[in-house]
């Protein structure tokens, strides 16, 4: 680890990149940072954070534990950023996919979620997914290769401030409804 491996984070931590913490995972981090990274890379009509869709991903889901797992699916981004699904996956991309999963390894840890990805919720992102395009960006000049049915629901376009509530008030309602 150099001198270079971490970030401040938005309550003023120091988070190593490859070596992180529990005590330096905190769900005022990832809920700032989330509200202000915009999905698709900005490629958007309007401004949609990752918050917002971590929330309309979550709300796909009557079981909590799911719910919060599915809140959280892309909390490892408020440390890293995110990527667009085709870089992530291309040759030499294999350091950054590892620094993702042991972020995504210890918030699952600190969040009492499962220890891998659900596969419902991977299935509701990529229909997610399709709502978005379908929704908040332009014709595509081509076949995304992707036959799923989009969710009924509106994308709201938030502005960060207001998608930061919206996932703050969903992470607390998904701990009420896992404590009962």
């Amino acid at each position: 680890m150099t001198d270079k491996d971490w970030i401040q984070t938005y309550t003023g931590k120091k988070f190593c990149f490859r070596n992180p913490i529990l005590q330096d995972i905190s769900i005022i981090d990832i809920s700032h940072s989330l509200s202000n990274i915009c999905r698709f890379n900005g490629h958007c009509k309007q401004f949609y954070s990752v918050a917002e869709h971590s929330v309309y991903l979550s709300r796909q889901f009557d079981n909590p534990q799911l719910a919060m797992e599915a809140l959280l699916d892309d909390a490892a981004e408020a440390y890293i950023g995110d990527m667009v699904r085709p870089i992530k996956f291309i040759e030499g991309m294999s350091t950054y996919r590892e620094i993702e999963q042991t972020i995504d390894e210890i918030i699952r840890i600190k969040f009492d979620l499962s220890k891998y990805r659900n596969t419902e919720i991977i299935d509701m992102d990529t229909r997610l997914l399709i709502t978005e395009r379908n929704q908040i960006m332009s014709r595509p000049p081509d076949d995304w290769g992707i036959k799923v049915e989009p969710l009924k629901i509106k994308i709201q376009c938030l502005n960060p401030s207001e998608a930061k509530e919206f996932f703050e008030q969903r992470y607390f309602q998904c701990i009420r409804m896992i404590n009962g």
